[in-house]
């Protein structure tokens, strides 16, 4: 019996995921148990978008990203911000700041244990469910500075630096293994917000971002094509920060049905931006912190 065209489709889209996913160095084996939160009939719905799956890559600038090939082409899907910035340098305390709305006086990169509240905390209350993806974490919990073959670092996941996530086993066991993206878009389990963190190869911290370009091009195209993830999904693929700049000018696209193909904005935005266009879309309030003074994101949008 030959397969419905539909559900081949589907397997072929699946199987370029977990192919892309097996590139990243991330082994399927067993699935870690983070819990997506309510099935899509059960979640709340966004202003603009019911699902968000953010992307951070890592030490370029502006410029220098839009020379990189498919990182231009997705300009020509979604709408570019042209001038989008960091907040400091390194690149913890821009992590932070993006799920914070606060570098939280961090100033280098040597990960912290820090009580304090996050985007997920205004998340949860209002059903918006949640996950982090990252490239080789080796257990869900993990607290290590690093994986022991050195491609997963804490300082990219910022929600396991915060007290209030460390010490409750449900929550810090939804930063999972990327390995459970594959799946969760077969179960179509996707949270509402995902947060993905590339391993160091990938996100060009250690190769440099013509390596990440390609990474991308190859990782990309097939969550783009499933029909899950684009539906109402807005894709963020941003920076941490520039090369070191005082400027700190970097790249930031958002891919979706609801922006507009080709589309730009030349407004001032940064991290906190970003953190508050979240925050606004689900109407769960802010944090009181930075992002509280931020501007939400305008104007690439199709309504």
């Amino acid at each position: 019996m030959r397969p419905r065209p539909a559900l081949a489709r589907r397997m072929g889209v699946l199987l370029g995921i977990t192919a892309a996913l097996l590139g990243a160095g991330v082994l399927p084996g067993a699935p870690f148990d983070g819990s997506g939160g309510p099935r899509p009939a059960e979640a709340a719905a966004g202003l603009l978008f019911d699902r968000v799956f953010l992307m951070v890559l890592e030490n370029t600038d502006f410029d220098q990203a839009m020379r990189a090939p498919y990182l231009r082409h997705l300009t020509t899907r979604g709408g570019l911000l042209t001038d989008f910035h960091a907040i400091t340098h390194p690149s913890y305390p821009n992590y932070l700041a993006l799920v914070t709305g606060s570098t939280l006086g961090i100033r280098d990169n040597r990960p912290q244990d820090l009580e304090a509240t996050s985007l997920v905390d205004l998340l949860e209350p209002a059903g918006v469910s949640w996950k982090v993806y990252a490239e080789n974490l080796p257990a869900p919990c993990f607290r290590g500075a690093s994986s022991p073959d050195g491609l997963y670092v804490r300082k990219h996941e910022p929600y396991i630096s915060l007290r209030p996530i460390q010490r409750n086993p449900a929550r810090c066991a939804r930063i999972v293994n990327a390995a459970q993206l594959s799946l969760d878009l077969a179960q179509e389990a996707m949270p509402q917000y995902s947060l993905y963190v590339p391993n160091l190869r990938h996100d060009g911290h250690a190769t440099g971002v013509r390596e990440a370009d390609a990474w991308l091009q190859a990782f990309l195209p097939p969550l783009l094509s499933d029909p899950h993830f684009r539906r109402r999904s807005l894709l963020v693929v941003t920076f941490d920060e520039d090369s070191g700049s005082v400027g700190n000018h970097i790249y930031t696209v958002l891919v979706g049905e609801m922006v507009q193909p080709g589309a730009s904005n030349g407004r001032w935005y940064n991290h906190y931006s970003l953190l508050r266009l979240i925050e606004d879309n689900y109407r769960v309030g802010t944090l009181g912190r930075e992002d509280a003074k931020a501007t939400a994101i305008c104007c690439l949008w199709k309504r």
